[in-house]
């Protein structure tokens, strides 16, 4: 520490942590799983002060593992890592504080041994998390953290091991295979290779690779969670007096050694330790008077970033296969960690080279571009002359949009002009589960053996087929198209030098030249393009299946932009706000302000709609009615389905193509948007509402620069606008204003200015953005799991109803079971929302006061609902049998509520130790034993139940998600 004259105080760090882990992880079946553990229990810690500055430094090491998705078999992780950190403190004499940290250096050695079948990811992370905290000021947080992440579909069994460790420490056998197993399916997103599958079966990529990877992450403003338990306010204002204590008191030492005799020294001594008493009371009083909350959430300064990255293991042919950007260091990493907050979009700022353009995707000297919306044309750069007209005829191929294909030295004419376009940001791309959309084209992979040019009015001009090479022309119609499927995430979608590709096919630039069509699989190419003459030639070529050079390109390294992010910019997943039921987009809200009313309002206190449950509508300008008093934080009262964002008891859901309305739960629709013409229809009325859709994933609904995207339709703001756009027919049917009015009628002049807004499928889905859990929210004593709720009637009954207001059964304190069919004691007439009635303990989920749901013993033997007079109405057994009572005892009552334990969310479904309950499809909710058991059946369209033991109707087999509730 250096003190200078100026009163600047200056303070160094330097060191090695060393970090030792060993963990073996065995897993069956459906799971997730997040640990962490720090060590040494309490932290290192170290106060340093000089004059009224103190330096509050901890240090603790941390072990985390992670697990998601479906895992057989077992994960064993050894690691030696070694962090050298250095940085530096300066603190100036009016309080203002720097902290500069360098990226910490590593040194490791691994060890992996690996058997798994998988869909899933597992990661093992070891480093140090090291405070600095300057008082007065802000905490500072250096996380440099050192992975083995195993990424897999299929099986993996893997054992790699350093010289340095003994092949004794890790389980037996040798060498490395892979199985491919294609019978692991999941419905809702294990990778996002498998989102929005058609109903073409699609065969599972079979691919897997471990990567070994550091990264680092600073948070600041408040203590990490691992610090919270430990430093309390108390405790922190108790070391820092402490500390300036001991500083007195250790000059006071010193004095009194060579000084004791002169007369006068103990008066001297006796005033430094006053000093140093002054010293500690005012220092310790800047606190208080800055409130400062130990509690608040940490703010985002750095997200984690990667150091290195290297695949230390891949699976044979893995560069070629559809998922290997997927499971490979692209996406290898780790999210902020849960609680931490992220600077808003304004004050993040990125620019990325773009290779794309209009309507076009340039691949070395060639373009594939949809030139009017009606021609999709493949054009080389130049190319030869014709003898007669002297113009370039490079354009060897033309696809229609009625389905027909023209090839030949096309002469470049208006319909065939790709070139005339700048490379700039893009407009008019798009990518979803194997496919690449150019204007209203797509190129992608009808399955793993036929590949195709299809239109948005579902016509299909070329089929590829893989294992012939052979090559079919005409329109095929919507057999073989893929605009079956949505947008979204760019999920066996990849790139490299020149190249592109979806599934397994492969196109691009074989030279500067000849532009071939491959098959991955056999490495032989199915259709090639001249450039110098504009001619076509067919697949199956000796000279291009024994040059395939293309074929064995590497894709882009991780450190590259991937083909999203080239095409729309680095991902911003931050596109607005949320809290309870609302949702805020730049200046504006949507919210549910009651189970009744739902508003539009700006920042600036007006409130330019009311939809009402009765379907009618109450303009403003109006000062009454907004959402802005509610604090910012986790989205409650909001779920999501195909199409559509349910707030509280409103949904805004695009209905089809061409419609989208804001309808209540009652069934009563307050306003219809249309598309085609920008017109509204207004309530009310009992059509065109949202409540016959299923709550679950959040299928077609995207985000970008504050809007969102719910089908073709978006809701996008500016400063002082909100808009309501359709992207196909680019029209804004209604705009509202921050004065709080209403701007109706066909607005298309300025729905440019949410459209060409890029979405950010790249980023993920909104609710892994959210972290809400697919299909489930909570409200007054009740749980909302897909179109069912499980809920506390009143402290006498309890009951399962499902959405349509039928109830199969209520439960009773008195430990009797009343079966359904019956339309009473249910509970869809509350609304959704912030709530502390539903809590968590140990396998128990308890709903209001009474009741109490959950695993009886550790091995899962019996599920119980109990009440708290010591009546259990209902157990279900795992052979998959009920047992009615009334009984007495089996109380779940004896155990404390704090945090979930044994619990997670997935799609649609609660897990509670070994069970599950869940809704299965819509229709039928399940109570589900791990061992594949379903003990009991409720159906909602007509309020039934149905016993095991059978083995149907199970939620198992869904993904566990790293998601919260409440």
């Amino acid at each position: 520490m250096t003190v200078y004259d100026s009163g600047t105080t200056e303070f160094s760090i330097k060191g090695m942590v060393r970090a030792s882990i060993q963990a073996l992880v065995k897993a069956q079946g459906s799971c997730a799983f997040k640990a962490m553990r720090g060590f040494p229990d309490p932290p290192k810690k170290k106060i340093i002060c000089a004059g009224k500055f103190c330096i509050v430094i901890m240090l603790q090491m941390v072990a985390e593992l992670n697990l998601k998705g479906i895992l057989t078999g077992t994960v064993e992780v050894s690691s030696e890592v070694d962090f050298q950190v250095e940085g530096t403190v300066r603190v100036t004499k009016s309080g203002h504080s720097e902290v500069d940290m360098k990226s910490p250096s590593i040194t490791h050695k691994d060890g992996f041994a690996i058997g798994a079948s998988a869909m899933a990811s597992a990661r093992v992370s070891a480093g140090p998390v090291l405070t600095i905290w300057p008082v007065p000021g802000i905490p500072i947080t250096f996380r440099p953290m050192v992975h083995a992440e195993a990424k897999a579909q299929g099986t993996l069994k893997l054992q790699l091991l350093p010289e340095e460790f003994p092949l004794s420490s890790f389980s037996s056998g040798h060498g490395m295979f892979f199985v491919q197993e294609s019978d692991h399916a999941s419905d809702g997103s294990l990778s996002n290779s498998s989102l929005n599958m058609t109903s073409t079966a699609l065969e599972m990529c079979g691919a897997a690779a471990l990567n070994a990877y550091a990264d680092v992450d600073i948070t600041g403003f408040a203590l990490p969670a691992l610090f919270k338990h430990v430093f309390t306010s108390s405790f922190i204002l108790d070391e820092l007096t402490k500390a300036l204590l001991a500083g007195g008191a250790a000059m006071v030492k010193i004095m009194t050694g060579p000084v004791q005799c002169v007369p006068g020294a103990s008066a001297v001594t006796s005033r430094i330790m006053a000093a140093a008493q002054a010293a500690a009371s005012a220092l310790v009083g800047l606190i208080p008077s800055i409130s400062l909350d130990l509690g608040l959430p940490s703010i985002q300064l750095l997200a984690p970033e990667k150091l290195f990255c290297k695949e230390v293991y891949k699976t044979p042919g893995f560069d070629s296969k559809p998922c290997a950007a997927e499971l490979g260091c692209k996406h290898a990493g780790r999210g902020p960690p849960a609680g931490e907050e992220i600077p808003p979009p304004e004050q993040v700022t990125n620019h990325e080279r773009k290779t794309f353009g209009d309507r076009f995707i340039q691949m070395g000297h060639w373009r594939l571009a949809d030139v009017d919306g009606h021609h999709l044309v493949l054009q080389h750069q130049n190319g030869a002359l014709d003898e007669i007209t002297l113009t370039p005829c490079e354009v060897p191929i033309v696809w229609r949009n009625d389905g027909k294909t023209f090839w030949r030295p096309w002469r470049r004419n208006a319909n065939r002009v790709a070139w005339n376009r700048a490379i700039g940001p893009s407009k008019g791309i798009s990518f979803g589960f194997q496919f690449i959309q150019i204007g209203k084209f797509r190129i992608g992979a009808n399955d793993d053996d036929h590949f195709t040019v299809s239109h948005s009015q579902r016509t299909c001009a070329q089929i590829w087929r893989g294992h012939d090479t052979s090559v079919h022309h005409g329109n095929r119609g919507t057999d073989w198209d893929t605009f079956d499927r949505g947008e979204g995430f760019q999920a066996g979608v990849t790139f490299g030098d020149r190249f592109i590709q979806v599934g397994k096919m492969r196109f691009g630039e074989s030279d500067s030249n000849h532009f071939t069509f491959y098959f991955t699989p056999t490495g032989k190419s199915m259709e090639i393009f001249r450039g110098h003459d504009g001619t076509r030639h067919r697949g199956n070529n000796y000279h291009w299946n024994k040059h395939n050079e293309m074929v064995r390109r590497a894709p882009a390294d991780w450190t590259c932009p991937d083909i999203a992010e080239k095409a729309f910019g680095k991902c911003k997943p931050e596109f607005g706000h949320w809290g309870d039921r609302f949702i805020q987009l730049g200046k504006w809200r949507l919210a549910a302000i009651d189970g009744d009313h739902f508003s539009i309002s700006h920042q600036e206190g007006y409130t330019a709609q009311i939809y009402r449950w009765d379907g009618t509508l109450h303009p403003g300008p109006r000062r009454d009615y907004g959402s802005w008093h509610r604090p910012i934080g986790f989205p409650h009262g909001i779920t999501f389905g195909t199409n559509f964002i349910q707030i509280g008891r409103f949904r805004i859901a695009a209905m089809d193509h061409d419609h989208m309305s804001i309808s209540h739960q009652s069934g009563n629709t307050a306003q219809i948007f249309r598309g085609h013409d920008g017109s509204l229809h207004e309530g009310p009325r009992r059509d065109w509402h949202g409540w016959n859709l299923r709550a679950g994933p959040a299928s077609g609904v995207t985000f970008g620069d504050r809007f969102i995207q719910l089908g073709e339709f978006r809701l996008g703001a500016d400063d002082w606008h909100l808009y309501v756009t359709h992207r196909g027919y680019n029209r804004s049917p209604q705009i509202f204003t921050g004065d709080g009015r209403l701007v109706p009628g066909t607005q298309h002049h300025y729905a440019y200015r949410v459209n060409d807004r890029y979405a950010q499928w790249h980023c993920g889905g909104i609710e892994e953005i959210l972290g809400s859990c697919p299909g489930i929210t909570a409200g007054h004593n009740f749980l909302q799991i897909g179109d069912w709720r499980v809920a506390q009637m009143d402290w006498h009954h309890f009951s399962f109803s499902h959405r349509s207001i039928h109830t199969p059964v209520i439960y009773t304190s008195d430990g009797r079971v009343h079966s359904g069919p019956r339309r009473d004691y249910h509970s869809w007439e509350r609304e959704p929302h912030l709530t502390s009635s539903i809590k968590f303990g140990d396998r128990f989920i308890q709903f209001g006061h009474w009741w109490r749901l959950g695993e009886w013993e550790h091995h899962g033997r019996h599920f119980v609902l109990s009440h708290r007079h010591n009546k259990a109405p209902m157990i279900w057994r795992d052979d998959g049998t009920v047992h009615e009572g009334p009984r007495n005892g089996w109380s779940l009552f004896g155990r404390a509520t704090g945090a979930p334990k044994g619990i997670a969310f997935g799609h649609g479904f609660v897990q509670i130790g070994n069970w599950r309950i869940g809704d299965v499809d819509g229709k039928h909710f399940s109570i589900t034993n791990v061992n594949g058991k379903t003990a009991e059946i409720f159906t909602g369209t007509d309020g039934r139940r149905h016993y095991g033991p059978r083995g149907d109707y199970t939620t198992f087999g869904r993904m566990i998600l790293d998601c919260r509730v409440v």
